[in-house]
């Protein structure tokens, strides 16, 4: 790899943000309001008293309409305690957890990780990216 992803892909996208030192932890969902209220407000406790900077996103993936309701109230009731919670809407259901990441976001996750990431980053870059950035 001559140019890193990172500014491969800043370079076709300059809004594209700088890596962060941010944790982000996404919550799939699927017409799952009632579960998540069954676990979301011991979550959002719990961030609230760690000192890690975690940003929580719950990412719902196509549910019914009656549902969207639902996740922004309890959006609004977990922000109370936690205020970094977001709410995120797909347009249409592609399978539970298929619309959370992307295979540029997830190498620029794997790439700086302790245990095998950047075996793992490269392993992901030359079966999937490349193709893409390098044509």
């Amino acid at each position: 790899m001559k140019e890193s992803i990172f500014s491969q892909c800043k370079s076709r996208n300059p809004s594209m943000p700088a890596p962060s030192n941010e944790i982000l932890l996404v919550t799939p969902v699927w017409n799952d309001s009632v579960r998540l209220m069954d676990f979301g407000q011991d979550l959002a406790e719990a961030l609230a008293k760690s000192p890690l900077p975690v940003r929580w996103v719950i990412a719902d993936d196509g549910s019914e309409v009656e549902e969207d309701a639902a996740l922004n109230e309890l959006q609004i009731t977990f922000g109370r305690m936690y205020p970094r919670v977001e709410l995120h809407f797909a347009n249409a259901h592609r399978g539970k957890g298929l619309n959370v990441v992307s295979d540029v976001q997830l190498y620029l996750d794997l790439y700086n990780y302790p245990l095998r990431g950047r075996e793992q980053a490269e392993h992901l870059y030359n079966k999937r990216l490349s193709l893409q950035f390098e044509g």
